[in-house]
């Protein structure tokens, strides 16, 4: 698997965001995976990932 590059202050994928999700994807021939555990900071409702959250990966891996 290769690391996709990001843009360092990108919510999602970017290392120096300090407020951001700092998620890595890989690409591995034709798909694309990452690792991402939610904490409390990212509930909409108790117990279940905001959407906002969930839609700004997919927005991220779809970009």
């Amino acid at each position: 698997m290769q690391a996709l590059p990001g843009y360092k202050n990108c919510f999602v994928c970017g290392k120096d965001n300090p407020i951001g999700l700092n998620i890595t994807f890989f690409r591995d021939q034709d798909k694309i995976s990452a690792e991402f555990i939610p904490e409390s900071k990212h509930q909409g409702f108790k117990g279940i990932v905001h959407g906002g959250i969930l839609f700004s990966i997919l927005d991220e891996i779809m970009g």
